[in-house]
């Protein structure tokens, strides 16, 4: 054994090595250790277990017993046992390839000293002995369990040595540094209260966990007990109030049954089961919907007149086929035939005809919108397999109406989306056609139900949007662009009235002028219907308000000298002021949001003789395009054209490249815009035209002449070129716009450029 002048190595073990304990190891060494292996070969002793406590630094002294070489890899084993445990007196640094620490120490007490009075050591003992006793049922005092029965006051140093290592890396520091029984008697005892604390407290924790449990399975279990007592003596009060919906109900009879066995069902769920909850909400949505309830009919013609005409100006072909549809019902007392369509651009009042139609009718009105909707299950529902299932919006309308007939309308309905979740459009084939959805099943329900008393009606905006099957089924009826007329006519009927009342002013206090109206029309909105112009008068009303600030609105008058004050500089101009030019021409156009103007440019410059397009042009305009630039090309002797200009690239483009554009109604004005870039000669920018074009230059009829008109007028173009197939159209609009626009007719490209192409020889 080595005494303190030695210096030792210190190896970096975190394991407290007690000497007294005689305790074998096993040290494996990395590859700092492998640089150390001469020191390990030429030495027996080394300090492991270096710890710091009360400013000093203890250790263990261990002495080497063999070095074993590890097979799978360079590092060695060494096996060795505690000798005593030491205070280190000092820190040397050595100098070698990796520096490390020599020490000098101080060997402390291999045992435990004793005091001259036994007497209080003996008591401890006695508590100790006793706390272990009275812990035996404690899982994690087990350990201490051995060699308790032989603890005597001379055994007492062995038993501390052999349980210091199961108490915390604190307690083994005190335990390890402690020079005499008594204290370390103390260590023991406090260690083995603080385990008992600790001991108590997870068993306590239990013991309420189970209590718990006990609890909730005692509740349960009387709950039941009460709930058969209950129903011995006086039945389940729920399932027997379920059971009366359903005998109360007009429901089918196999509906009936089918309902009675999930009332069963329920009696033998958990309470508070998810399956029993899904059951009741099945239950209680079933008994709630409207079974045999229908408002009654109001078939009278003249009251559907009536009501149209007080809630819609204009729009006669509108009202006339409505009254048609509504007298046909009549007299057939069914909803079976098409489903009606009010297509158009926004704010043409197609949402406010289905109305009127529900009140004419005396009839429950429902909206749901299918803008944006891409889940089947919106329409046919969810199955009842999982927690959160619902029904479709069908049954949740019909359930919200209260009645089986109701006016059901589905708004936007070319704006339906898909994805992996399903196709919406087929889903609403089931719901609009009259042949299938008298057994319409929803998958929530899972019954069929029968919708062929509802009155369904559909809105859209662009026809072509909408699934070919799906508009299969549909009557088409479309709500067209509002004259200027029809828009002053609205303002002043409605929209005024309106907005006074939601912004808190009477008809009294502010009075719009016509010549005010009319101003607000033609310069600060430009569209087919009058959305944009009531939220233009809201502005005025809002304005007015603020104005008078905190003062009453007495008396204020709309004119038009005060529009500019109240909604700002005019955005629109109706008027052409754009001169006759070379290549630059006015067409028409026919959008989802009404008529307007197009400008087409054309352009010769130099390159390989291509035709480039620009403009966002869609792929039915670009055949137009070089289906025109085609038919010049044949011409080109017929109106002097130099052939060598053909070897020049030509440049078409429509104004306002954002906005995409496409249709075949361009053909004719980008025939003409074509011609007077090779001719050089210019166009008259006071007409506007449309018409489709062919390769051998005949003029096809076009579609939303009226629209068209409107877009022209909005212009200040007071003349239109139309194909002569569309001379019937017109006689079909309103004077009102027949005496403002001037109609040539035309069969073929020659009338065309004969009156568009300005001769100035």
């Amino acid at each position: 054994m080595s005494d303190s002048s030695t210096k030792y190595l210190i190896i970096n073990n975190d394991e407290l090595i007690f000497s007294h304990a005689f305790k074998h190891i096993n040290l494996y060494g990395d590859r700092l250790y492998e640089s150390y292996r001469q020191y390990f070969t030429d030495n027996s002793f080394f300090v492991s277990g270096i710890f710091l406590h009360n400013g000093k630094y203890y250790g263990t002294l261990v002495e080497k017993l063999r070095i074993v070489n590890r097979k799978t890899s360079e590092n060695f084993v060494i096996s060795c046992k505690g000798i005593n445990k030491v205070e280190i007196t000092s820190f040397i640094r050595g100098k070698t390839l990796f520096d490390f620490d020599f020490c000098e120490v101080d060997p402390l007490p291999l045992m435990i000293q004793r005091d001259d009075d036994f007497t209080e050591e003996s008591s401890y003992v006695t508590k100790v002995n006793e706390l272990i006793l009275g812990l035996k049922d404690v899982e994690a005092l087990k350990p201490f369990f051995v060699g308790v029965n032989q603890l005597t006051d001379d055994s007492i140093e062995d038993w501390v040595n052999s349980n210091s290592m199961l108490f915390d890396r604190e307690r083994q520091e005190q335990l390890f540094v402690c020079d005499n029984t008594l204290d370390a008697v103390k260590i023991i005892y406090d260690g083995l209260k603080k385990k008992e604390f600790e001991s108590r407290i997870d068993d306590d924790i239990i013991d309420k966990v189970n209590e718990d449990i006990n609890k909730d399975q005692k509740e349960y279990y009387l709950r039941t007990q009460l709930k058969i007592i209950n129903k011995e003596l006086n039945g389940d009060d729920e399932l027997d109030e379920y059971r009366s919906l359903v005998e109360s109900s007009a429901m089918p009879e196999e509906i009936k049954e089918k309902l009675y066995n999930e009332i069963a069902k329920i009696s033998t769920l958990m309470p508070g089961s998810p399956e029993a909850y899904v059951t009741r909400n099945y239950v209680e949505l079933v008994t709630s919907l409207p079974w045999g309830v229908y408002s009654k009919d109001n078939n009278s013609i003249e009251n559907a007149r009536k009501v149209l005409n007080e809630d819609h100006y204009g729009i006669e072909s509108v009202k006339d086929r409505v009254i048609e549809a509504l007298a046909v019902r009549r007299l057939v007392n069914h909803n079976r035939g098409n489903i009606l369509c009010f297509y158009g651009p926004p704010g043409t009042g197609k949402t406010s005809v289905v109305k009127s139609i529900a009140r004419a009718l005396n009839r429950k009105y429902v909206r749901i919108s299918l803008g944006g909707m891409h889940d089947e299950a919106e329409i046919r529902g969810h199955r009842r397999t999982y927690l959160a299932s619902m029904p479709g919006k069908i049954i949740k309308g019909i359930k919200s109406a209260g009645t089986m007939n109701p006016v059901f309308l589905m708004d936007e309905i070319d704006k339906l989306s898909n994805d992996y979740k399903g196709d919406p459009a087929s889903a609403l084939l089931e719901v609009l056609d009259p042949e299938q959805n008298k057994a319409f099943v929803d998958n929530f329900l899972d019954i069929p139900f029968d919708l062929s008393d509802v009155l369904f009606v559909t809105t859209a905006n662009d026809i072509s949007q909408i699934a070919k099957p799906l508009l299969d089924r549909m009557e088409l009826i479309e709500m067209g662009s509002y004259t200027t007329e029809e828009k002053e006519q609205i303002a002043i009927r409605y929209l005024i009235p309106k907005q006074l009342k939601e912004n808190g002013l009477s008809q009294d206090s502010v009075i719009f002028r016509k010549s005010a109206v009319n101003d607000i029309i033609l310069n600060y909105t430009l569209e087919a219907g009058v959305r944009g112009l009531e939220q233009k008068i809201a502005k005025i009303c809002r304005k007015i308000v603020a104005n008078f600030g905190d003062k009453k609105v007495t008396k204020y008058v709309v004119t038009s000298n005060r529009l500019v004050e109240l909604l700002g500089a005019r955005s629109h101009r109706n008027e052409n002021t754009r001169p006759n030019e070379v290549g630059v021409i006015t067409g028409l156009a026919y959008t989802q949001y009404g008529g307007t103007t197009m400008d087409i440019e054309a352009l010769l410059c130099v390159g390989k003789g291509e035709l480039k397009l620009t403009g966002s042009l869609g792929d039915v305009m670009k055949e137009s395009a070089t289906q025109a630039y085609t038919l010049v090309k044949s011409r080109a002797e017929q109106y002097g054209i130099d052939t060598n200009l053909f070897q020049k690239d030509l440049h078409i483009n429509a104004v306002e490249c954002a906005v995409p554009k496409d249709g075949p109604s361009a053909g004719i004005a980008l025939a003409t815009v074509i011609l007077s870039a090779y001719t050089g000669k210019k166009i008259r920018s006071d007409i506007a035209l449309t018409g489709e074009i062919t390769l051998s230059g005949r003029v096809l009829a076009i579609g939303g002449i009226k629209e068209k008109s409107m877009g022209a007028i909005n212009r200040g173009i007071k003349k239109i070129v139309l194909p002569k197939a569309n001379e019937q159209d017109v006689e079909k609009l309103p004077d009102s716009i027949k005496d403002k626009i001037q109609y040539t007719f035309v069969e073929n490209i020659d009338e065309v450029f004969k009156e568009m192409i300005v001769d100035e020889t």
